[in-house]
């Protein structure tokens, strides 16, 4: 047996036994011993996960006035992890852990350029299909080999790219390259929900969206969305600073504002979404599903006169995890034990 396969099966067999362990932890924890309704029919998992929202621009946290009323929403049905922290603030290596169970270290994954997720791993879509699931990868994918979804796991595989322009960005297709016009929160949605209504097999279905916004582009959130708060209003944390940080200034007080009012009106377009699939999820054949909100890293917003990610402070590194499953789920349960992205892929 070549010295690849061994290692392939050797976290195959860690990961499956790993399972059974963390889910005991965190989420688990919180589970009610009451079994939901089905009995030992296996719930469909809806993993919803954003680029760059930050743990403290949620409905609730100190001085944020957030407008997110469907987060909130499932915050009070299930549980709201508080200190649910990105191992790696950067795209492609929190994607990597995500996918592979696995540190950046080990999957080569350690930064966004020039690197791609080895064929190899054993990644959360292949764990579910051997598992009986359908599956399915919507969105932002950021991993390289962005037409081929068959070496990680996903029968059903919808990556976008160039979605930093969140109105004209582009679908990849196995053949071709189809431009979509709009939001493409929203456009990425549509492919969710078209996937929820399929034919699954009779099988219970895995289905991963991974929205661009709030990440940058900041200042083409959907009209409605930056209606809906005035930048004046937007609170400052009071670890903001104007002064230069490694060469770079943010700019001034009212600069910062702006910038976080159209990051925060990111959110709440996002939110719009959100509300989308809970929707679909009150239809009839969805009541046994888990459903859960997060996101690959925050952003500093001008705290300790930095912008973007890659910090070890709470505003990059400290996001939003939710997550509701009727009947085993209490309704507005919160944690406020360490979790972090290493533990998501053995958990679920």
């Amino acid at each position: 047996m070549s010295n690849s396969l061994q290692s392939r099966q050797s976290r195959r067999e860690f990961l499956r036994a790993a399972a059974g362990a963390a889910g005991a932890a965190a989420l688990g924890a919180h589970a009610s011993a009451q079994e939901n309704s089905g009995g030992a029919s296996r719930p469909n998992v809806l993993f919803v996960f954003s680029d760059q929202h930050r743990a403290c621009s949620f409905p609730g946290e100190p001085f944020s006035n957030q407008i997110a009323p469907n987060m909130e929403r499932l915050a009070s049905e299930g549980i709201r992890m508080d200190r649910c922290i990105s191992n790696y603030p950067v795209c492609s290596p929190y994607r990597a852990i995500l996918l592979s169970g696995r540190w950046p270290t080990q999957s080569g994954m350690i930064d966004n350029n020039h690197v791609k997720l080895g064929d190899s791993e054993y990644t959360i879509g292949e764990a579910f299909q051997d598992a009986g699931y359908h599956t399915s990868y919507i969105g932002k994918w950021h991993l390289g080999n962005g037409r081929r979804g068959e070496p990680y796991g996903y029968e059903s595989f919808r990556p976008w790219t160039k979605t930093n322009d969140h109105m004209n960005s582009v679908e990849m297709t196995p053949t071709k390259m189809i431009k979509r016009p709009g939001y493409n929160a929203t456009g990425m949605t549509d492919d969710a929900l078209e996937f929820l209504d399929s034919d699954h097999g009779g099988k219970p279905w895995l289905c991963m969206v991974s929205w661009n916004p709030p990440h940058s582009n900041f200042y083409d959130a959907p009209d409605w969305a930056q209606e809906a708060l005035d930048p004046a209003d937007i609170p400052l944390r009071p670890n903001h600073e104007e002064k230069p940080r490694n060469g770079a200034k943010l700019g001034d007080e009212a600069g910062i504002r702006r910038m976080l009012h159209g990051y925060q009106s990111h959110i709440t377009a996002i939110d719009r979404e959100l509300g989308r699939l809970l929707k679909k999820l009150e239809e009839p054949g969805f009541e046994n599903t888990i459903i859960i909100y997060t996101s690959d890293h925050g952003e500093m917003g001008g705290s300790q006169a930095l912008g973007g990610k890659r910090q070890p402070y709470d505003e990059s590194c400290r996001v939003p995890f939710l997550a509701r499953w009727a009947g085993r789920i209490p309704s507005a349960a919160r944690e406020d034990g360490l979790f972090q992205t290493i533990d998501i892929y053995p958990t679920l």
